[in-house]
């Protein structure tokens, strides 16, 4: 009898915690495009010495039709015509200021737990947020997304 009321205790705990996890993603779900403003004062706040610089037509051009969807288990980008998409598994941030960690789940590889790669989502005002990448690219770092959808 004990050993099956232990059982049901870790059984409910586990329920808990996944669905808990699960939950941050929520209210990220959907589809964005670029905040042009934010993420060029996120690009020279990071980098002080593009502050007096020109943004390239160029770089405009293919901020303007990007595009990211997220939905409870993948994301996907969409830029200059292409689509990438990669399953993710949410779960509740510990990093200070994250809402929600994304784990991107890479196939074909045997990477450490603490060497996966992963992206924080920190959310913004006005229906935006940034997504700070962890044990991988740092491309798209001082991206900020604006929800459309």
């Amino acid at each position: 009898m004990k050993m099956k009321t232990l059982l049901t205790g870790l059984l409910f705990v586990l329920i808990t915690v996944t669905s808990y996890s699960q939950d941050c993603i929520k209210k990220f779900v959907g589809t964005y495009g670029i905040n042009i403003d934010g993420t060029i004062a996120a690009v020279r706040e990071a980098d002080p010495s593009k502050e007096n610089e020109e943004v390239p037509e160029q770089f405009l051009d293919m901020i303007k039709k990007m595009k990211l969807e997220i939905s409870v288990d993948s994301m996907t980008i969409s830029v200059m015509g292409r689509r990438r998409s990669i399953k993710i598994t949410p779960r509740a941030s510990k990093i200070e200021g994250g809402s929600c960690d994304l784990v991107l789940e890479i196939p074909g590889t045997d990477i450490p737990e603490d060497q996966t790669p992963f992206v924080t989502v920190y959310e913004g005002k006005n229906n935006t947020m940034m997504l700070k990448s962890t044990n991988g690219s740092n491309d798209m770092d001082n991206y900020m997304w604006m929800k459309i959808e």
